[in-house]
């Protein structure tokens, strides 16, 4: 089966109708879990609504992170700016939509 797995990114490669569905269904189920876990990671964590003078409300949010990529001083240096600048982004969206409607 290894042989015929590679051959699916060939472009002349033909493999049996098996090892496609194998391949199609491990990969769902490996995105199924990652999707998962990330959905857990980001949203699995509480926010809190405060109420505010003339019928507004504040939404606080706090995000994190971990990784466990080695060697770790070395990601550090870029994961930190990247993943600090995803939640910004994802946090300034959800305050511009909040606040359009």
């Amino acid at each position: 089966m290894a042989n015929r797995f590679v051959e699916m990114w060939r472009r002349q490669g033909t493999i049996d109708r098996k090892t496609y569905a194998v391949a199609g269904c491990s990969a769902f189920i490996l995105k199924y879990f990652l999707d998962k876990f990330v959905a857990f990671a980001v949203f699995g964590q509480p926010w809190l609504l405060t109420a505010l003078p003339e019928g507004r409300t504040r939404l606080e949010r706090a995000t994190w992170y971990q990784h466990t990529m080695w060697p770790a001083a070395y990601w550090h240096l870029w994961s930190d700016y990247i993943i600090h600048r995803i939640h910004l982004r994802v946090l300034e969206h959800i305050r511009a939509e909040a606040e359009r409607n």
